[in-house]
């Protein structure tokens, strides 16, 4: 199983869309001007979670049945701490209740010089 990656870069970027950013790498923190929390955000962390398909062999006179793991793409879990600000009605806070079970985009970045990793998730 993958570690943990833990994102603690000074310079750090997280940001909530509403709407699709689509695919331009250079547009694409701009495009998250509904919610750039970055200030807000105490620790973020990037969770892998390995594929578990598997593939069924019946067994036959020779060999016994058998379940053989399936490569698959892994799923990607992002857990956030944040200062909760009630008070703030810009805050991120405000914005996810206002905002509670609508479609949306969420851009992280590690505030590297070039940019680069940095992943959108459509959430």
């Amino acid at each position: 199983m993958a570690t943990p990656w833990m994102i603690t870069r000074p310079g750090s970027q997280l940001g909530i869309s509403l709407t699709d950013p689509g695919p331009a790498e250079d547009a694409l923190i701009t495009t998250f001007v509904d919610g750039t929390f970055s200030c807000q955000i105490t620790s973020a962390t990037l969770t892998p979670t390995a594929g578990t398909d598997t593939v069924d062999l019946p067994g036959t006179f020779c060999d016994a049945a058998q379940s053989l793991p399936l490569p698959s793409l892994s799923t990607w879990t992002l857990d956030v701490s944040l200062v909760q600000d009630a008070n703030d009605p810009d805050g991120i806070s405000a914005y996810l209740l206002a905002h509670d079970s609508k479609e949306a985009w969420v851009y992280v970045s590690t505030g590297a010089s070039d940019g680069f990793p940095k992943w959108v998730a459509h959430v």
